[in-house]
């Protein structure tokens, strides 16, 4: 074991000690909380990489809201992603993160784990000036309104029942939901620090996506009666849909660069891509659907002009075959039905559209009247956005991850953010065209498009809070950025063996 665990453990086990006798006089209930606490922190030294898939498994296969038909239950959130353990607003995923973190941080400090990474990464300018803006925002706000934690003027507004307290720290769990996609971005270039881990992880994300279809099948399979009587949505968490369309992509991707080989595994990769697409049309998630789209147009477009004719051929052929199986259970129609009832919502009649067009209304002159840092961490119950029919909104909960931005944090973190977009899709493209890896390249082509999906998401929905969206962009682009200096590395030692 190296100096760094030796060194953890130890330190756990002395503080776990103080704090059983500290607390012991105080309540039980302390000294039993601190059980699980002991077991993170022994754990996480021992097996991080272990800790990091069971965060890929959360994330991957626990939805964030309830598989619920009724729509107005779409704002609760599971217990995983919303039970607060000892503190409140602390839940598991951030005890997760905060033990890897300080595990990461001991072994730099002990010089077991080398920064330079850091100097060579594509993406820490962008981030490192996004963190910036938000945290200057966030002080310029306190700053200036040092009772920020006012009463809500009209708590009507917020639209379900909300204690003043939660509505007055809302603001903070957004904040630090977005936050997710850096912590989560450094604990993975840090955690994935070789080819052989790197290559681990993108299996383990696969095979979880591939059971997170698996079950959306069994729900789809067990709700039927449920689903034909009232046809809606059986994904209420847009991520879910959004890790459908990415398993899609990637198998392809392996079908085409000749990742999978063996007749038996295409044959079930081919049955996830089918599976997979189901999922997404009885999502009903709109913007997913959109982003699905677009996303595979480009896919198509990128693609060498030998392997589009065999993706075309392949589609093709799995089209007809999902066709023909729905004709024959009868659910062609019905799902057809249901489809054009969901596009028909698209309307200014349907409440969420009306939000959504308002929203982009609003801030075509809001923009000009912004701070220059935005609101920072102020409460926004009371900002309303006026609608037709003499109806207003709140922008707390604002559903576009570009427009929160801007209101939070002004116009330059949006700015910054396209900044990192752009170098996004540019290395994704890069890792693509030069990876030598058929794996490898998935990985680019995969991400690349799959960033579309969130983007497009996200100019409709509050991706910004949501845990599963954040946490895995984060380890998107980790992944992505490890693979691009793994590629560095391979060609320098290429050049060197020419040489």
């Amino acid at each position: 074991m190296p100096i760094a665990e030796y060194f953890l453990v130890l330190l756990f086990a002395v503080l776990i000690s103080v704090g059983v006798v500290v607390l012991t006089p105080v309540s039980l209930k302390y000294v039993l909380a601190i059980i699980p606490v002991l077991m993170g922190m022994v754990i996480v030294p021992l097996y991080p990489e272990s800790v990091y898939y069971g965060l890929l498994t959360i994330i991957l296969v626990f939805e964030e809201y309830p598989a619920e038909i009724v729509e107005s239950m779409r704002w609760q959130r599971t217990a995983i992603y919303s039970q607060s353990i000892f503190i409140k607003g602390i839940y598991l995923l951030d005890a997760i993160l905060l033990f890897l973190v300080a595990y990461l941080m001991i072994k730099i400090f002990l010089k077991e784990k080398d920064l330079s990474i850091l100097k060579k990464n594509k993406f820490i300018v962008p981030i490192i000036i996004l963190i910036f803006i938000i945290l200057l925002s966030i002080l310029v706000s306190l700053m200036e309104n040092p009772n920020f934690m006012q009463e809500i003027y009209d708590i009507s507004k917020i639209g379900f029942y909300m204690t003043k307290e939660a509505a007055n720290m809302i603001s903070f769990l957004q904040i630090k939901v977005f936050f997710y996609f850096v912590v989560t971005f450094l604990i993975t270039i840090f955690i994935l620090d070789s080819k052989e881990k790197v290559v681990r992880a993108i299996y383990f994300i696969m095979i979880a996506a591939a059971v997170h279809v698996a079950r959306g099948v069994a729900r789809f399979a067990g709700r039927m009666s449920e689903f034909l009587n009232n046809i809606a949505p059986l994904f209420s968490d847009t991520a879910s849909s959004f890790f459908f369309s990415m398993l899609i992509f990637f198998l392809l991707s392996m079908l085409l660069f000749d990742v999978i080989k063996m007749n038996y595994q295409r044959l079930i990769a081919l049955g996830f891509i089918l599976l997979s697409a189901l999922c997404i049309v009885v999502s009903f998630r709109r913007t997913v659907w959109a982003g699905f789209l677009l996303s595979a147009v480009l896919y198509f477009l990128v693609l060498p002009k030998d392997k589009k004719f065999i993706l075309f051929m392949s589609l093709s052929s799995l089209t007809f075959i999902l066709l023909i199986a729905l004709v024959l259970s009868g659910g062609l129609d019905i799902i057809i039905r249901a489809i054009e009832g969901r596009l028909q919502q698209t309307s200014m009649v349907d409440i969420s559209s009306l939000v959504r067009y308002s929203l982009y209304m609003d801030m075509a002159w809001r923009v000009f009247t912004l701070p220059p840092l935005g609101y920072g961490i102020l409460p926004l119950w009371n900002f309303t956005l006026e609608m037709p029919y003499s109806l207003a909104f709140n922008l707390e909960n604002i559903h576009s991850l570009y427009f929160w931005l801007m209101l939070r944090f002004g116009v330059i973190s949006l700015l910054v953010f396209f900044i990192f977009c752009y170098r996004f899709f540019k290395y994704s493209y890069i890792v693509f065209k030069k990876s030598d890896d058929g794996l490898f390249k998935s990985v680019g082509l995969t991400f690349g498009t799959s960033f579309i999906v969130i983007l497009v998401s996200g100019a409709a929905h509050p991706i910004y809070g949501e845990t599963r969206f954040m946490i895995f962009l984060g380890i998107m682009t980790g992944i992505l950025m490890n693979v691009l200096l793994i590629n560095e590395e391979r060609a320098k030692e290429n050049e060197k063996g020419l040489a």
